[in-house]
């Protein structure tokens, strides 16, 4: 199926002129050829961490062996280890096209946060939050909002509020390195959480603009505009008790990316922020997670120099460029709070690998290819042995805490309890605040391999079946751990 989609897209780009739509607001050419990079980089990799489960063809107990017509299954390219190299290869060299002719057109963060109409505007930071991204070339293809034909969306207000109840985690802002250019626990800079603003400070210069902190201004365009009715023009300290999916913070961490300091789109369901769907810089990621797994080599093709770049536009100076820096202060046995740093229930053991998951984790936060990412790594068994505590910022213990006047009943863990209990932990855990019986995640988070892939529906199989009744004579085989009779559960 997957060498049928990449046959699929190189059609296209065969067919697709150069500038069918030089607005890129329709599908481009270019965008094709990122796409063929991210289903080839997919692949290969699945083809990689799954080997030898039934994931894969001809892997134990795989639910293709039971139809006749994969009796003697062979992959194309012989085996499984050519065939994740045929797709690692095809990504690498689709990314590299790409790379090759935007490298030079990729915006640049100066690391600020714009506070008035007289501040500099920052390019990297305007890049995500625009109505209009025809100026943004390395956006291969956004979408258009546009308030006069009723199409709308929400994403100013949930900027300035509590990104609509979806919060940062603990592990998430870890993750992220320090000025230098090294992990938080190996950096000469100091590392403090007891503030949001201490948080924030020497950090990546992308979660240096990206995290909010109280006192912030949250818009300054347009400040007579009285459309803007449901926005907050200064950010306030995180409202954890508020529980309402507009207002809620749900781990006292937000993000301020894709906001626009405007306060006309400021209003429920009245926002036409556009949408990046494709942009170049995922490809400069692509064509390093490709090459570096064909070759274990960093020094291979062009992965320091397109990683080196990735780290210029993100606004990292001096040593903090190299990678090798941050490859060589990692500690793995300190980055457990992160899932891509697991792969098959392990924790990975090669600290370049490791660290090309983390620069793609950090770039392309909150841009919806997370969940690709950890499912292709796969990066989630080892939650079927050990529960996994999410965690947002450090609520108790810090002057973080006196921004609430938290009465013992706001954590006694009932069922009513709006925060989890400092003897949990020192940091917010916001699925842990009720600790009764009928709360499934108060002792953490589980996983079970199924979920790895969606089940097909019991009516597919009807549907193909030759005589409409059997699941048995249809074509189509069930995913791994998934039952083909309605009703029963799935097997792990």
């Amino acid at each position: 199926m997957a060498r049928f989609i990449l046959k699929d897209l190189d059609r296209a780009i065969e067919l697709m002129s150069d500038n069918f739509d030089p607005n890129r607001n329709r599908v481009t050419k270019d965008a094709v050829v990122l796409v063929k990079s991210r289903v080839a980089l997919f692949e290969g990799s699945w083809l990689t961490y799954f080997k030898g489960t039934p994931f894969v063809p001809n892997g134990p107990d795989w639910p293709g062996k039971t139809k006749e017509y994969n009796a003697n299954y062979q992959f194309p390219a012989g085996n499984i280890e050519e065939e994740a190299k045929f797709f690692l290869e095809t990504a690498a060299s689709a990314a590299e096209i790409i790379v090759e002719k935007y490298k030079g057109k990729l915006v640049q963060n100066t690391g600020l946060v714009p506070q008035s109409e007289s501040d500099a505007e920052n390019p990297y930071f305007s890049l995500f939050g625009n109505t209009d991204m025809t100026g943004y070339v390395e956006v291969l293809l956004w979408r258009k909002y546009d308030k006069g034909l009723g199409i709308t969306n929400n994403i100013e207000v949930a900027v300035e509020w509590g990104n609509g109840g979806v919060g940062v985690t603990r592990s998430m802002v870890e993750g992220f390195l320090m000025k230098d250019g090294k992990p938080i626990y190996a950096s000469t800079y100091a590392y403090n959480d007891e503030t949001l603003s201490e948080v924030r400070t020497n950090r990546d210069p992308r979660l240096t603009i990206f995290l909010k902190e109280p006192s912030q201004i949250n818009y300054f365009k347009n400040m007579n505009d009285q459309t803007g009715d449901t926005g907050q023009e200064i950010e306030p300290y995180p409202a954890l008790t508020d529980k309402s999916t507009e207002r809620a913070y749900t781990t006292g961490y937000t993000l301020r990316k894709g906001g626009t300091f405007d306060r006309s789109l400021a209003r429920n369901w009245a926002g036409y922020t556009a949408a990046i769907c494709f942009r170049a810089t995922e490809a400069l990621l692509n064509y390093m997670e490709a090459q570096y797994m064909l070759t274990g080599n960093l020094n291979s093709g062009k992965i320091l120099e397109y990683w080196k770049l990735v780290r210029e536009k993100a606004g990292f100076q001096g040593e903090a460029l190299n990678p090798q820096v941050t490859i060589a202060a990692t500690d793995i046995t300190r980055e457990k709070q992160d899932w891509g740093a697991y792969s098959g229930g392990s924790l990975l053991t090669d600290a370049v690998l490791y660290n090309i998951r983390r620069e793609r984790r950090c770039e392309l936060m909150a841009e919806g290819l997370r969940w690709m990412d950890l499912i292709r790594w796969r990066s989630l068994d080892q939650m079927t042995t050990e529960r996994y505590h999410v965690e947002g910022f450090r609520l108790w213990n810090t002057p973080m805490t006196s921004w609430y006047s938290f009465k013992p009943e706001d954590y006694n863990g009932s069922s009513s309890a709006k925060v989890s209990s400092p003897e949990l932990s020192e940091y917010l855990r916001p699925y842990e605040s009720n600790q009764t019986g009928n709360n499934l995640y108060k002792d953490g988070y589980i996983w079970h391999l199924v979920h790895y892939l969606q089940p097909i529906p019991i009516n597919q199989f009807l549907l193909t079946s030759s005589d409409y009744s059997s699941v048995e004579l249809s074509p189509l085989y069930q995913n791994p751990y998934w039952p083909t009779v309605s009703g029963e559960a799935a097997d792990k």
